[in-house]
């Protein structure tokens, strides 16, 4: 018998997760630090309209007088951070849509798992970065941005503008070569293929058909999104 707060959800206590806009001018107030300074830096998480500061950051900047990033990477980003690097169900591109100041609207806000393990679609990975404090979602118009220069350090320490993962790659091509098959595409499919084996193989063995068999089928690993793949029976003989 309790009720659960979140990031998208605050409810009642959306005043009390981090400093408001209102103490932190009262906080500035003898400071060498204009309110507008501490609000490019930690502001920006907006909570069902209550702009709310990261307030452990508002703290060590006006303690240690350097408008700096204070932010301590958790376990959790890292975890993340793996999958927006592999760029899993697009993950990359859409975190620098925000980087780069372009709008990307989330399509549900709704249900979050509460947990790292169980994520399974994009959403479920963008939501778990607003509820860590890296993404900051915009309860007006449904829009995620990277919420101040704090948090945008951070992302671009940890995967600027560098391309995804070679695995990355792999994945985006077996999506593509799965779209073809399915749109019965024989050319693009065929291309798609070539362009995998080019890349991605050694390039020796493959006239047996055992060899090439398995190359197929890794080629196809998207398609275990979405559907149980049963690999070809084994013949006899």
């Amino acid at each position: 018998m309790f009720s659960e707060y979140t990031m998208l959800k605050p409810g009642p206590v959306k005043e009390y997760i981090g400093f408001t806009e209102e103490e932190v001018a009262r906080l500035c107030e003898g400071s060498k630090f204009t309110a507008k300074d501490i609000k490019d830096w930690y502001d920006g998480y907006n909570l069902d309209g209550l702009e709310i500061y990261n307030s452990n950051s508002v703290v060590s900047a006006l303690r240690e007088g350097v408008l700096t990033s204070y932010w301590t990477d958790t376990d959790a980003f890292e975890d993340l951070l793996s999958y927006i690097k592999m760029n899993v169900d697009g993950l990359h591109d859409v975190i620098l849509k925000p980087l780069a100041n372009e709008r990307y609207v989330l399509s549900s806000s709704e249900s979050f798992k509460n947990d790292l393990v169980n994520l399974e679609s994009k959403n479920d990975y963008l939501v778990a970065l607003v509820h860590l404090g890296y993404l900051s979602y915009n309860f007006g118009d449904g829009t995620l941005k990277i919420p101040n220069n704090e948090i945008r350090i951070q992302f671009v320490d940890s995967i600027g503008m560098v391309e995804p993962s070679v695995l990355a790659r792999y994945y985006t091509y077996s999506n593509g070569l799965l779209d073809a098959t399915l749109s019965l595409d024989a050319v693009a499919a065929a291309e798609m293929l070539g362009r995998m084996f080019s890349e991605f193989t050694i390039k020796t063995g493959y006239s047996y058909e055992d060899s090439f068999d398995d190359f197929i089928f890794s080629a196809y690993m998207s398609a275990n999104d979405y559907y149980d793949v049963i690999h070809e029976a084994p013949r006899d003989g």
